[in-house]
């Protein structure tokens, strides 16, 4: 192994290459900083790592969890990603990693002057690609992305993330309104057996004055798991843009799917052509919805108001798979509120029937049944 300190590229126009089964190891007893990544590329431009068969960036995820040896933290990140522009990361396995296996960020508004943590106008990372990754055993998330724009994340597996919340195979999660999402695409991925959800969009941190977001995710397999298998969250009311899940398959996770405090007249929701099959198999964990698709709305969360109607979701030529006495989707939004606009054709696979629920206020709900029993 090539045992290491931690490492940060320091010059823009740089390949930095692995071959064949090399091992970046993280040192023993190093990485003290709170948040002391194993390799960390910040405000660089025309960087790539690129790695060859079994090359691996491992770090010591057990260490850092003893409170005997290292102080508390989930940002010992396996790779920092901030404010670069035309950045490949490339068939590299990132392993055992005290944070986020890959961490994508940047974008932070400027909010006094001498702020260093911002740079004005930047969008996050910019044109990033992420392609062929392994990303396991993470202690936080396998992929967060805080701000982007034009990234693109191509077979790459999240698998086995667990330690501290939200323990998520990806997580979409702003920390600031002006940060961005714009044209961010996931294809060809898998996230497997982890702790947290499978795929997570978390935007209650933007709202109506944020810039449109568009993600896209294709042919995305989410299998296992012991929280939801998709979560579509917090689209505030105004904010723009397109939320898109098309030709994927969610299948044996402990909780179901759905679309969590998403206003009705934020960025459209589309799930199209895609497959639930036995997700909320665990229909007493706590913490998560059970049925395998849900419309839901939590009101004041943690002293966070979002009261308002919940829905703008079409679901286009989407299979339901299940074999338990049970709606196959639920619209849980308490009054005053409802779930408004919601639109599709689901075709669910049940011996027990085909039934959904929804308040009795519900309005503009049309979804069309084919019922296979």
């Amino acid at each position: 192994p090539w045992v290491v300190q931690p490492l940060v590229i320091t010059a823009d126009n740089t390949h930095v290459k692995l071959d064949d089964h090399v091992l970046v190891l993280a040192k023993e007893g190093a990485f003290q900083g709170s948040g002391d990544g194993l390799l960390t590329i910040s405000r660089r431009r025309n960087v790539t790592v690129s790695g060859g068969h079994n090359a691996t960036l491992q770090m010591r995820r057990a260490d850092y969890a003893d409170p005997q040896k290292y102080k508390h933290s989930e940002f010992r990140m396996g790779v920092w990603l901030e404010d670069s522009v035309d950045v490949t990361i490339s068939g590299l396995r990132i392993a055992d990693t005290g944070g986020d296996g890959i961490f994508i960020g940047g974008g932070v508004p400027c909010r006094f002057p001498g702020d260093r943590r911002c740079l004005p106008g930047s969008p996050g990372c910019l044109r990033v690609h992420i392609v062929d990754c392994v990303l396991v055993n993470a202690y936080r998330n396998a992929m967060s992305v805080i701000s982007a724009q034009d990234l693109l994340v191509e077979r790459t597996v999240f698998q086995g993330t667990n330690g501290t919340n939200p323990m998520a195979g990806v997580d979409l999660e702003p920390d600031y309104a002006e940060q961005r999402f714009d044209n961010i695409t996931f294809r060809d991925c898998a996230s497997l057996n982890n702790h947290g959800a499978g795929f997570t969009v978390a935007f209650a941190r933007l709202n109506a004055s944020s810039d449109p977001v568009s993600v896209s995710v294709q042919n995305l397999t989410v299998d296992g798991g012991q929280s939801e298998g998709l979560v579509l969250s917090g689209v505030r009311p105004g904010l723009r843009g397109t939320i898109n899940v098309s030709d994927s398959a969610i299948r044996n996770t402990w909780g179901g799917s759905g679309v969590y405090d998403k206003a009705s007249d934020g960025a459209s929701v589309r799930l199209v052509r895609c497959t639930f099959e036995h997700c909320g198999t665990h229909p007493t964990a706590p913490g998560m919805s059970h049925q395998p698709l849900i419309v839901y709305g939590s009101g004041n969360y943690h002293g966070d108001n979002r009261s308002y109607d919940c829905g703008g979701v079409l679901f286009e030529d989407v299979t339901v798979v299940d074999e338990r006495d049970r709606d196959f989707m639920a619209g849980d939004v308490p009054a005053p509120r409802t779930v408004r606009s919601v639109h599709g054709d689901i075709t669910v696979h049940n011996p027990f029937g085909c039934n959904m629920s929804f308040p009795a206020s519900a309005e503009n709900v049309d979804v069309r049944v084919t019922c296979v029993q």
